[in-house]
Order: structure tokens, then C-alpha cells, then sequence
């Protein structure tokens, strides 16, 4: 997920130097329910403690509208 949004700012820094701002979030789906919940709650607890930096980062998109997060079931993504 940090290597999706990572390349979802990259993309939209990219877009809006040559003239095509991003209105709306980027929408990241995700097969993942439990990162979800984790980048939406602001306790981490100590099992998570090594994510702890790239959930920060995630959340810091999310909130500020750079970035939405979408549950998706795992047969339905597309790769």
C-alpha cells in the first residue's frame, strides 16, 4: 500500500506539471480490511510498531483528501 501511494502522489505531481490537476482523492482499493482499520485509527499498537512511519504517511494523505482508501474483495481487483 505505501508503494501505491507513493506512485499515486508521484503520478499527480507529474499530471499537474503538465497542466492536468487532480480534482478529487486518488482511490486506492484494497483487499486488506485490517490496514484499512489501521490507517484510520491513530493508536498503533505494539505488534504494528515497525509500520508505524508508513501508516503515519498514509494517514497524513488520507485526511489531508490526497487519497482515499476503498475496501475491494480480492476476486474483484484488477492487477
Amino acid at each position: 500500500m505505501i508503494v501505491a501511494t507513493q506512485e499515486a502522489i508521484w503520478l499527480m505531481h507529474i499530471l499537474k506539471e503538465i497542466g492536468y490537476e487532480q480534482v478529487g482523492p486518488s482511490l486506492i482499493s484494497l483487499d486488506n480490511q485490517s490496514t484499512i482499520a489501521l490507517t484510520k485509527n491513530p493508536i498503533l499498537h505494539q505488534i504494528t510498531k515497525h509500520v508505524e512511519i508508513q501508516a503515519h504517511f498514509i494517514r497524513e494523505k488520507v485526511l489531508n483528501g490526497t487519497l482515499q482508501l476503498q475496501y475491494c474483495l480480492s476476486n474483484k481487483k484488477l492487477y
